[in-house]
This record gives structure tokens, C-alpha cells and sequence, in this order.
């Protein structure tokens, strides 16, 4: 099981860097904005560390999780300056499903055993954090004198079952978790549900640890930065003038159907997210089509990306304000790479999305870069503007083939192995689905972690629930449908508590 994590301190998303309060980075995204995201992305738990609380010994954003709560769907799992049976009592009262606690269990091991007598095994959670094989309490800065397998030992003899033990080397590394740390403790104390938490970055460290007995995975900094944890099924809506259109090559256009009604069929079909693009807006120098992008993110409960005539970072205000979770920059990112730089720092990675059309060399090898819809080729080489975007902060890359766009001959699977050789954020295969097994080639050996596709979801060849049942029975993780009723009401009282403007600062 995931728990994506969010870290708040003075009621904001941030991440520390192998637990330093020095080395913070403060997200632009409100805590309840993150968490509704995340419900809408199918995940069950939320995981919340209040640092403040850590570091205090109180519970200090204590009203910010119970707003979670309130508003959202998700069971919470929550720490920091838990250290009284009142605190704990509070927590369950505004909604928590479980408490995690660390320092307390040290310097008043009494109340582990009255909350354990209270409130059961099954709601308290022990917060095992680890520096260099010593155990570690009060946000990660007070040592503690015992061992960490006679520390776990003393746990396990009180009747604590849940134990989530972070790995402080590794946190928020993204150089992946310390396996053989973690292996060691389930072969020591096998009859206790490991939390792993520290460096995880991708379905494929999930899988691991959960190979070797660890239950359940914490992330926290890949969501910030756009890492998806299973492969996703993504609709693409070109449109222009108002219609869905698709074409071969990004020429030859023709209609595909009004983008509000298929927005509401992929969201009914169980889509993961949807791709939303003005097509000629950048060429034809026109403005964001707004009013359609807030008429479909309106009628969806699912995350959104706005893309076409991106230019400036109040473009990108003006996107995420309509509604859309993410904006989709193409030419721009080319003509103005500053931009990319500005906008990743300012509303998070995992706004950015970088829409990279590129087209194989004639009588060479390697592609080059296109801008305009495919219309102007770039004196870019692909794989060094990949790297030059991962550098600057991008958060995603939907990878568009021109050869293969519309061809229906499957995706372009070298370029796709190119691509993911050099990039450590998600990679969106795009251009070229035409059967069921090439969404399965595009995720198992061009190493996508999503695959995109239009005409063959416009027209009615495949559902997007076919596409997602197929990769499960070849075994590629997918994300299950979602509860989408509830998601639509939780998306629309977003967009109810103001302008982006103010709930970004």
C-alpha cells in the first residue's frame, strides 16, 4: 500500500532534506489543495508529519488537519508533538484513522501503553527514525541511547504492531530506498508491519520492499515532483475552434466530437488524468481557449492539463485558475527556457509539464525538436532539451512522436528508451496507440510511466477501461477507478476557495 506524505510546517507543504530545518523547500500548493489532488489520483491514505509539532513537542497545525479531514475522503495517518493521551484523543476526534508516535515512546513510554490499552494496536503507529543505525527523536535531532533491534524488540514486547521506520540517509534523496536496511529489520521482526519511509521514488521501489515483507511505502517528495505510482492511461483532447480534432502527423484534421461530452466519458471510462490542448493557439498567437478549459475541468473529477499559448507565468496562473492541476508548455519552453526555470520554482514541479514533439533525422541518427505544432524544427537535439528541461525544474515529459502521430503502428519505442535512459522524472509516451498491445510495449519497453492516446479513445476502437484491463492482465500496475461523485463535489469546492492567486502564497 502507498501513503502519499505531506510534511506541513507554518501550515505549508514542504520537505526537509535528510530531516535538516535548514534545508527546507516550501511548495506553492496549499496542504488541503495537495491532499484533494491526491484523493482524486485513487490513493485511500494520506501520511502527515506536522514538523512544527515535532520540533515544538505540541501539535501546532493541528486545524490544517483537521480541515483534511473534513474535506476530504482520505484516511489520515498522522505525527508530530503527539505526547499526551489528550493530543492523541484530539486527533481521532477531527477524523485521524491512526497516530503515529516517537519522541513520547522514549521519554514517556507509559503513554504508548495507555494509548495501546485505549485505543488499540491497530490505530497507533510508532515513528522509528534512523540516522547512520542509531535511532533518532524530537524531529531528528536527539539521539537515543539503544540500540535500533533492542529499541524494536522493547516495541514489539508492549504489543505495538505498526511500525514505520525511516531511513534518514535517504530521505528526500530520490535515490531510492536502502533495501538492504529494510530487508534486515523484516528477516529480524518478521511479525511486525513494516511503514518504510526515506528515498522511494517509483512503483518499481514499492515493489521491492513489498517483495521482501515491507507492507506499505511512504512518498513524499516524488509527489511534489510529478512521480506517478502506477502507469497511467491518459486522453488526449486536441482541439480547435472549439471541437476535438485529430489528425496524422499533426495534419489532415478532422473531427472528433465536443470536448466537454468526451472529457465526461473518459472521466466515466476511468481515466487517470486528461490532456487538454489548444492546438493552434501557439501559431495562430491566440489566447488560451478559458472558457472551454473551466467548462471541462467544471465537468471532471479528475486531474486536468491545459496546454497551447503558454507563455508567461500569469498564463500559467490563468490556467490553473480556471481549474486545470497542471499546464502542458511546448514552444515556449524552447524560446524561453527561463520560464520553465520561474515556473517550477514558483508553482512546484509537479504544475510543469513539458510537451516535447520531435521528429527522427533523416539519414541520421537521432530527432530533432519541433515547436509550433510540429511546424518549425529546432536546432535542438531531443535528448539534450530533455536534459535541459529536467534541469530547470520540469516536472513531467509527454514525449510526442510526428512520425508516428495518428499512425495507428504503435509508439515510437527507441525514442521512448532514449528518453527514459536520461530522465528521472515521468516520461508520457505520446503518438502512435493503435492496439492494446502497444500501450503494453510503450510502458514495458519504452519505459513510459503513462501512455496517451486520442483517435483510438475518440473514435471508439478501445475504452479507456479496455486499455487499463489489459496492462493489469499483463501485470503492469494500474490505478483502479475512482469514487467519482464524491471526487467531482471535493474538485469543485476547490475551485470555490478563491483565486489561485491567494492560495498559492
Amino acid at each position: 500500500m502507498i501513503l502519499p506524505a505531506i510534511d506541513l510546517m507554518g501550515g505549508r507543504c514542504v520537505r526537509l532534506k535528510q530531516g535538516d530545518y535548514n534545508q527546507v523547500t516550501f511548495y506553492p500548493a496549499d496542504p488541503l489543495t495537495m491532499a484533494r489532488l491526491i484523493e482524486r489520483m485513487g490513493y485511500e491514505w494520506l501520511h502527515i508529519v506536522d514538523l512544527d509539532g515535532a520540533r515544538e513537542g505540541e501539535s501546532v497545525n493541528a486545524a490544517v488537519i483537521a480541515e483534511i479531514a473534513r474535506s476530504t475522503s482520505l484516511k489520515l495517518q498522522v505525527g508530530g508533538g503527539l505526547r499526551t493521551l489528550e493530543a492523541i484523543e484530539a486527533m481521532f476526534s477531527c477524523g485521524v484513522s491512526r497516530v503515529m508516535l516517537g519522541s513520547v515512546v522514549v521519554h514517556n513510554p507509559e503513554i504508548l501503553e495507555q494509548a495501546l490499552e485505549r485505543w488499540g494496536a491497530q490505530r497507533i503507529v510508532v515513528a522509528v527514525d534512523v540516522l547512520d543505525g542509531v535511532v533518532r527523536i524530537s524531529g531528528w535531532k536527539e539521539k537515543v541511547e539503544l540500540s535500533l533491534f533492542d529499541f524494536v524488540g522493547s516495541l514489539q514486547s508492549k504489543g505495538v504492531q505498526h511500525i514505520l521506520c525511516t531511513d534518514i540517509t535517504e530521505d528526500g534523496m530520490m535515490r531510492g530506498p536502502n533495501i538492504s536496511f529494510y530487508t534486515d529489520l523484516v528477516e529480524r521482526f518478521s511479525g511486525l508491519n513494516w511503514i518504510a519511509a526515506g528515498g522511494i521514488r517509483s512503483l518499481q521501489d514499492a515493489h521491492r520492499l513489498n517483495e521482501m515483507g515491507v507492507k506499505e511505502v511512504v512518498m513524499g517528495k516524488a509527489f511534489y515532483q510529478g512521480t506517478p505510482l502506477a502507469k497511467r492511461v491518459i486522453p488526449c483532447l486536441d482541439v480547435e475552434g472549439g471541437r476535438v480534432v485529430k489528425g496524422i502527423s499533426f495534419a489532415g484534421l478532422r473531427d472528433a466530437g465536443d470536448p466537454v461530452e468526451l472529457a465526461r466519458t473518459y472521466d466515466a471510462q476511468g481515466a487517470d488524468e486528461l490532456v487538454f490542448l489548444d492546438i493552434t493557439a501557439t501559431s495562430d498567437k491566440r489566447a488560451m481557449v478559458a472558457d472551454l478549459a473551466r467548462r471541462v475541468a467544471q465537468a471532471i473529477s479528475i486531474p486536468f492539463t491545459i496546454g497551447g499559448g503558454i507563455r508567461s507565468i500569469e498564463d500559467i496562473r490563468c490556467a490553473l485558475e480556471v481549474g486545470a492541476d497542471k499546464v502542458s508548455i511546448e514552444s515556449v519552453a524552447v524560446l524561453n527556457p527561463d520560464l520553465i526555470s520561474e515556473a517550477s520554482a514558483y508553482f512546484g514541479s509537479q504544475a510543469i509539464v513539458i510537451s516535447v514533439s520531435a521528429k527522427r533525422r533523416e539519414g541520421a541518427e537521432g530527432w530533432d525538436v519541433y515547436i509550433k505544432g510540429g511546424r518549425e524544427r529546432t536546432e535542438w537535439d531531443l535528448i539534450e532539451f530533455l536534459r535541459e528541461m529536467q534541469r530547470r525544474g520540469a516536472g513531467e515529459i509527454l514525449l510526442n512522436s510526428i512520425n508516428e502521430d495518428g499512425e495507428g503502428h504503435g509508439y515510437d519505442l527507441e525514442m521512448l528508451q532514449a528518453a527514459s535512459r536520461v530522465l528521472t522524472i515521468p516520461l508520457i509516451a505520446s503518438s502512435g496507440a493503435g492496439e492494446l498491445s502497444h500501450f503494453y510495449e510503450g510502458v514495458v519497453e519504452g519505459k513510459a510511466d503513462a501512455v496517451l492516446a486520442a483517435s483510438v479513445f475518440h473514435y471508439g476502437k478501445f475504452t479507456v477501461g479496455q486499455v487499463k484491463e489489459y496492462l493489469a492482465e499483463k501485470g503492469v500496475a494500474v490505478r483502479g477507478k475512482r469514487a467519482n461523485s464524491s471526487r467531482l463535489q471535493n474538485k469543485m469546492r476547490t475551485r470555490e476557495t478563491g483565486p489561485l492567486s491567494s492560495r498559492l502564497i
